[in-house]
């Protein structure tokens, strides 16, 4: 299997992924706001070259979900960490850590009841990785440019909890949905 364009994009979101974390950790906030813009636009333009070129594969498939997991769980945790930017709680890190294991165990559990299973993401699933992009954006540039206050910005968590909350509900759904038409 070789590694296309598209591919690659979503490989150095990985690649980028520890940067941005360094770089939040040492208080670098231009740097870090800069890397990540880079790594979220890696995320939109991965998919777009993959249609675009025909590039879509398998490998693609299962990069991609993982680089979006790795770069938001990364950032995350650095915010949890550093408290002179707007800290995140660490509930919010356990919860994210949390969805994202219950979403790849079910794959995992359908993919051994049904081979022919495609993990493939949702519109909610979706919408919630660039709901959660712009709240690390917007936490990001906040604390160099003081865009959103700390009151607002618990609000935004509060909205992107809750619709995690939700999409992870639809996921589930959808997994009980494929196990009982697998075993019917």
């Amino acid at each position: 299997m070789r590694l296309n364009l598209s591919n690659f994009l979503t490989l150095s979101r990985i690649i980028l992924s520890p940067f941005i974390v360094i770089t939040i950790m040492q208080e670098k906030g231009i740097i870090s706001l800069l890397l990540f813009c880079v790594a979220a636009t890696t995320d939109a333009l991965d998919g777009y070259t993959a249609r675009l070129f025909n590039l879509e594969s398998s490998l693609g498939a299962y990069l991609d979900p993982v680089a979006d997991k790795v770069l938001l769980l990364s950032c995350f945790g650095a915010l949890v960490l550093k408290a002179s930017m707007f800290k995140l709680p660490l509930w919010f890190f356990l919860f994210m850590a949390a969805r994202e294991m219950i979403i790849i165990f079910g794959a995992l559990l359908i993919k051994s009841i049904k081979r022919d299973f495609l993990a493939r993401p949702t519109v909610f699933g979706k919408l919630n990785t660039v709901f959660l992009i712009i709240f690390i954006f917007f936490n990001l540039i906040s604390s160099h440019f003081s865009l959103l206050s700390e009151g607002k910005l618990r609000i935004v968590l509060f909205f992107v909890t809750a619709f995690s909350f939700f999409s992870l509900m639809h996921y589930i759904k959808i997994g009980i949905n494929q196990i009982r038409d697998k075993l019917a």
